[in-house]
């Protein structure tokens, strides 16, 4: 035997003419191999489907959550029994801004609760002296009388009522 036929497999000892054996090129053998490989080692039985034919869906992010709701509304506000400037008299100014001669205009915010009494006042707009601001504030919680803000059913609740006041010297 010649070395050449003992390369060559039993079909394809004559040969007739050159390439025409059945045999196949050496990539072909290769990737039929790889493929058997493939086979033996993945099951015979393709892995069950989810119980949906559609793909699984990402995670979406959970949206923030909802702000806390609005208040109730108020149909009818709060309104001062009196003038608000009425509850202020000149005896009321405070003698450290009487020694430095400190004048100016204090704006407010009152939070009104449902008696109609003052429950919080803040500073919006300062006058220039806290002294003046101070007793504003303290004026206001003490003196300051209201009709309370009354919600859809008629009931009261809070409400917040926005002021200002003056301060001058009388001389």
């Amino acid at each position: 035997m010649s070395p050449r036929s003992r390369r060559r497999p039993r079909s394809c000892r004559r040969p007739r003419r050159r390439r025409t054996c059945s045999r196949r090129p050496s990539w072909r053998r290769r990737l039929s191999s790889a493929r058997r490989l493939r086979r033996r080692r993945s099951p015979r039985f393709p892995p069950p489907r989810p119980s949906s034919s559609r793909r699984p869906r990402r995670r979406l992010r959970r949206p923030p959550p909802a702000p806390p709701p609005p208040p109730p509304r108020t149909v009818e506000p709060a309104r001062a029994r009196a003038n608000l400037a009425s509850y202020v008299s000149n005896d009321d100014y405070p003698a450290s801004a009487l020694r430095n001669e400190e004048e100016g205009t204090t704006g407010f915010r009152l939070t009104v609760g449902p008696n109609g009494r003052v429950s919080d006042c803040t500073v919006t707009s300062s006058s220039g002296s806290s002294a003046l601001d101070a007793a504003t504030c303290r004026i206001m919680r003490s003196r300051a009388r209201f009709t309370p803000a009354r919600d859809n059913r008629g009931n009261p609740t809070t409400d917040s009522v926005s002021a200002r006041i003056t301060w001058r010297i009388q001389e």
